[in-house]
């Protein structure tokens, strides 16, 4: 059984070596928005980017959210569709840059991208943005949805909306800070996001995905997927410590959209 065991992992390693050297030549051919030679998304939850990742996905003969199970399902998370290399979560191959496009929820200061890479992200109201993700665990528990994070997010839950609120870590409460700051940092944050090559919000979410794909010349259908049904309210003084908890957000998303409309003659 170790022999098995042992001749079936070197075979596993000699097809991803050969995969690998593949990537790496499908690479060499990638030029977007005039210099860059990838795509990388930094993505917020529970801010539209698994329809963002659904769309650059969907090619193939599948639709986005079939090639997002099977890059779920594949060990090292990376799959090539039509010649484009696609990879999701894995630190490694994303620091490498050998892919057409590339996501995960990792912080910008956890990792080193390579430079010649057109970094995408988005925002939506940060109180919007905590209630869907409440919203979320809730009906991942209801419909027992297996979910990596189910597992770690289903104790933040456990008794009213306010417990919620001083259960979930900071870094998830003010995801769109951390994200861009380690120190959660605003003004860092907010230097370190006009960086980013393409920024977009959720209420104007079709127009500026038009006009992403419109710079990077690529041609997929624009989609915007509403997940979830399930009903809930809370009440207004949770309501009024929600917007008390995440008010350093909700500055920073304010300052952007303000940039945003100043900027005349931006790049994208």
């Amino acid at each position: 059984m170790g022999l098995l065991s042992s001749m079936k992992q070197n075979v596993f390693s000699v097809v991803n070596f050969f995969e690998h050297q593949r990537c790496v030549r499908l690479s060499k051919n990638y030029l977007i928005e005039s210099k860059c030679r990838r795509v990388y998304f930094y993505h917020i939850r529970k801010c539209g980017g698994t329809s963002l990742n659904y769309m650059f996905l969907a090619s193939g003969g599948r639709n986005g959210a079939e090639n997002y199970k099977i890059l779920a399902r594949r060990n090292d998370h990376r799959l090539i569709i039509d010649d484009r290399v696609f990879v999701g979560w894995n630190k490694k191959l994303i620091e490498g840059g050998h892919y057409f496009y590339a996501f995960s929820h990792m912080p910008q200061h956890k990792f080193q991208l390579p430079p010649d890479t057109f970094t995408i992200t988005g925002f939506r109201d940060p109180v919007e943005r905590i209630l869907s993700h409440y919203k979320m665990i809730l009906e991942m528990e209801k419909y027992n949805i297996r979910h990596p994070a189910l597992k770690q997010e289903k104790r933040w839950v456990k008794k009213s909306f306010i417990d919620f609120l001083r259960k979930i870590p900071r870094e998830h409460l003010l995801n769109e800070i951390y994200m861009f700051s380690r120190s959660f940092n605003v003004d860092e944050a907010f230097e370190n996001i006009i960086k980013c090559s393409f920024v977009y919000f959720v209420d104007t979410f079709t127009e500026d995905i038009a006009k992403l794909f419109g710079c990077l010349r690529f041609n997929s259908p624009i989609q915007h997927i509403r997940k979830g049904s399930l009903l809930f309210e809370i009440e207004p003084m949770e309501m009024l410590e929600l917007q008390r908890v995440v008010q350093p957000a909700v500055a920073l998303v304010k300052r952007l959209k303000e940039y945003q409309k100043e900027r005349k003659n931006h790049k994208y």
